[in-house]
């Protein structure tokens, strides 16, 4: 982003807080018409995206008074489409799509500011990809039969994509304009207030003490900061930048921290209550409760984690590393004392969403002020903040909170126009029919075919356009093969995650490597290898739906349990100890025992138990006889 200073730097710190405070406003007190609310949500976007991102990274361009006269028209452009779409509301309800020169004068402008926001604020490859849609929907009468329409004029699209809220303005930027915003505002107001550094304290604190306890923080924070912050890349930097030094410290190889680092930030997205912003998403696409949408995914999420704890264990009980010691540690009372800038913001959170059923929006903006409110009083009581200080930091709080967003404004904006071309176009049910007939109508074939899809687009795009893009080509497939819905919306969103870990493209795992100072393609294989147990439990839940609470509370318990055992097998046979370290013939035969429990299958399942349960008997037995010898030795 640019630097200003003086007076340049004041009017945009000034237009930062003014777009906090105005999305702080409507979640307390009113929230405006969504075409109102969304219009002015990425008008103050598009304008603060064209001011702070320059339109190449290098100096000459950075410091170009040339490029920057060329932005800040680029931002009175900005202004002017999201007044002009305010303001021409009721007029194109009258035209009923007839759109006038201005009308598509203005249409185009904006989809070129949309494009090109996304391109400097991610890169080309969503805007790239955007742009082949708009090809597609002009030409598509120039297409194979499978996939092909009638084609349409540019008028058309492009004021359809603009002047409805089926384009730019649809569900995912006015999920952005109401409750992402707010939840973003909250976890950089949590990092403002030493939060981050609290839940590092918390997690050496409580899992310090442990062997690895270094790696089992990391797992730790990496869930804790992932649920909030919604980005597995951000909280990768976040959390290695704190833990993997200490785990190298330690004695874990530096590969295996960078890899534990990536597997655990990348989970985070996928933890209840927050979920990044997909969940809010996700209740837009399928209509259902937010608490029900959480309540699915708890149960998978936790066994993601479980298959972190347990990687970090067994490498730790392998490599003979203890815990941290005791004068390394934070005291409990300190971080206790400390908690209740965590605890007290989230039970608000929690209170406001299920017992006083109040909207997202609201729920979040009171878990704001409930932060801000804890925080003054701790700073107050232990060192006399100021009034002064105290604007400081609510400033520092709304700067912040807006410019986190400006990525996924402009990610939201351009997929909301693909989503748009795919609705206009029927291209999604035409899809979702192809990807059945590849499958020949099995399940299995069907699903490794999302999979791959979900693992493929989630290379190149954040995880909430990657989830809003397969929500609509390949959720819908899943559904038409039988598929619940929460369990297919699920399925791509889990996979559009994990993609961050899987080569070549493994983003998550490639920042963890920079912070580690490894090879980035290997450290992305090695992370994708000991992650490889996780890329399992979406399957479950697809065959086993009690795993998402989709049938009784007994097949629910069954299925966690087995779940929980496999991931113990499949673990051991990934990281090669149990007990004690295992040959390749024994890894094998763990792999195999582990993927038997897991199969839905009785014969499957108790074969895999049998034999889980003789393998562990044989290496504790193993165990046994080698610290025997050794004490008679």
């Amino acid at each position: 982003m640019r630097n200003y200073r003086g007076w340049a730097a004041a009017i945009i710190t000034a237009i930062a807080c003014l777009m906090s405070i105005f999305q702080l406003y409507t979640g307390l007190v009113m929230t405006y018409p969504a075409q109102i609310q969304r219009g002015i949500h990425l008008g103050f976007g598009l304008v603060l995206i064209f001011i702070l991102v320059p339109p190449s990274r290098k100096e000459a361009f950075v410091n170009s008074k040339l490029c920057l006269a060329v932005d800040l028209i680029l931002a009175g452009l900005s202004i002017a489409i999201s007044y002009y779409y305010i303001d021409t509301i009721e007029d194109m309800l009258q035209r009923q799509g007839l759109p006038n020169t201005a009308d598509i004068v203005m249409s185009t402008i904006a989809i070129v500011l949309v494009l090109e926001s996304v391109r400097r604020t991610i890169g080309s490859v969503l805007a790239m990809i955007a742009m082949c849609f708009l090809f597609y929907a002009m030409f598509g009468e120039h297409f194979p039969d499978l996939i092909s329409h009638g084609g349409m004029n540019w008028d058309w699209i492009s004021t359809f994509l603009y002047l409805s809220t089926e384009g730019m303005y649809g569900i995912p930027i006015g999920v952005t304009a109401t409750f992402v915003f707010l939840f973003v505002l909250f976890t950089n107001a949590i990092r403002e207030s030493g939060g981050d550094v609290l839940i590092a304290d918390m997690a050496a604190c409580f899992l310090g003490r442990t062997r690895g306890g270094s790696a089992k923080a990391s797992v730790f924070m990496g869930l804790l900061i992932g649920m909030i912050s919604g980005s597995p890349v951000a909280d990768a930097a976040a959390v290695g930048s704190l833990t993997i030094p200490l785990m190298k410290k330690k004695g874990f190889s530096p590969i295996f921290a960078a890899s534990l680092t990536a597997i655990s930030a990348n989970g985070g997205a996928f933890m209840p209550p927050v979920m990044g912003a997909a969940a809010f998403i996700m209740v837009e696409f399928i209509s259902w409760n937010y608490w029900h949408i959480c309540g699915a995914a708890i149960l998978p999420a936790l066994l993601y984690y479980f298959a972190c704890y347990m990687a970090a264990d067994l490498e730790a009980a392998k490599r003979g590393i203890t815990g941290i010691p005791r004068e390394e540690r934070p005291l409990l009372g300190g971080v206790l004392k400390r908690s209740f800038l965590i605890f007290v913001p989230f039970i608000a959170l929690l209170v406001t969403l299920g017992l006083l059923s109040t909207t997202p929006q609201r729920a979040a903006a009171v878990a704001f002020v409930t932060l801000v409110i804890v925080y003054v009083a701790q700073q107050v009581f232990f060192r006399k903040m100021t009034v002064l200080e105290f604007f400081k930091y609510l400033i520092r709080v709304f700067e912040s909170g807006t410019k986190s967003m400006l990525t996924i404004i402009s990610t939201c904006a351009c997929a909301g126009m693909i989503v748009g071309v795919i609705n206009i176009t029927g291209l999604g049910m035409q899809l979702s029919s192809i990807m059945v007939d590849l499958s020949g109508g099995h399940l299995l074939p069907l699903l490794l075919l999302t999979m791959i899809a979900s693992l493929i687009l989630g290379m190149g795009l954040p995880v909430t356009a990657c989830y809003i893009i397969l929500a609509v080509l390949a959720a819908p497939a899943l559904i038409q093969a039988g598929v619940t819905p929460i369990g297919a919306h699920l399925f791509v969103f889990y996979f559009g995650i994990v993609s961050g870990l899987t080569p070549p493209v493994a983003l998550t795992a490639y920042v963890a490597a920079g912070i580690a100072h490894t090879p980035v393609f290997r450290t992305g294989i090695y992370s994708f290898l000991i992650a490889i147990v996780v890329f399992l439990i979406p399957y479950v839940w697809i065959y086993e739906p009690a795993l998402i609470f989709q049938g009784p509370l007994s097949g629910t318990i069954k299925s966690f349990a087995l779940c929980a055992i496999s991931v113990v097998a499949l673990a051991a046979g990934v990281m090669g100890y149990l007990f004690t370290n295992v040959n390749t013939l024994e890894r094998a035969l763990y792999f195999i025992s582990g993927l038997a429990i897991i199969i839905p299958e009785t014969t499957s399942t108790i074969a895999g138990l049998v034999l889980l349960a003789v393998m562990a008997a044989f290496n504790y037995l193993k165990k046994k006889r080698t610290k025997e010898k050794a004490a008679t030795a």
